[in-house]
């Protein structure tokens, strides 16, 4: 399919087999920001790896619909398949970590809180923020498949996701250059601007995690988040 129309976000529930009608928040980016008009054709995915080629049909203030063209089924990338945990940050550098994470194909982002957290609750907001975020990139970045938020309160329920994963990383100037290469499913970890206390780093250690140094420098939290990803692919040969 022709990558040079625009791409949008519309979930299944909207998506019949011959209609596609979006969503209010999409109808308004469609037809005020980008000035769609009828007869356009646009590419819509429903994050599922479906990719639709649509051509618009109706634009009005409330109501967009668009008659599907055709459509492609899209293959998930092959393993590994990384998922991110960090630890949210002031301002918008959070949402930076999960725009860029999102366009290097990170799988699903698992906030969590630490003891050096400066910011200390994950309320709704920011997760649908995060979600927001994400979706943007993924169709930045022409990809069909939604990843999950995954919002952890504590160290200890980011822990009690480690037995889905064949590895965990988590960065530390103290730890090895390189990892084992024949994992899947990884879970890479990123501490707080102030890093992680040594109780933490031995709760990790002892739930089978493995120290992985991103080099000499002290990185900032969201330097080192895309150093770790973009660490992990090239050890992978996967970029």
């Amino acid at each position: 399919m022709n990558a040079e129309h625009n791409w949008f976000y519309v979930s299944p529930d909207h998506i019949s087999k011959t209609f596609i009608v979006f969503p209010k928040h999409t109808t308004h980016h469609a037809a005020h920001v980008l000035r769609k008009k009828a007869d356009d054709i646009v590419f819509i995915t429903d994050g599922q790896g479906n990719l639709y080629k649509t051509r618009l049909m109706r634009m009005q203030h409330s109501t967009v619909k668009a008659e599907i063209l055709g459509k492609d089924i899209m293959l998930p990338s092959d393993p590994p398949y990384i998922d991110l945990a960090f630890v949210p940050l002031k301002g918008n550098r959070s949402e930076w970590i999960v725009e860029k994470g999102k366009e290097l194909g990170i799988r699903n982002f698992l906030p969590f809180i630490s003891h050096n957290a400066v910011v200390k609750q994950l309320n709704q907001r920011k997760i649908d923020r995060f979600t927001h975020v994400m979706i943007s990139a993924m169709l930045q970045s022409q990809q069909c498949f939604v990843s999950s938020v995954i919002p952890c309160a504590t160290i200890r329920s980011l822990i009690d996701r480690f037995e889905h994963y064949d590895l965990i990383a988590v960065t530390n100037p103290a730890g090895e250059r390189k990892v084992m290469l024949d994992s899947e499913t990884i879970l890479l970890v990123v501490g707080p601007e102030g890093g992680f206390e040594r109780d933490e780093l031995s709760m990790f250690t002892l739930a089978h995690a493995e120290l992985l140094s991103l080099g000499t420098h002290r990185l900032r939290s969201e330097t080192a988040a895309i150093a770790g990803i973009t660490k992990l692919l090239t050890l992978y040969k996967a970029l």
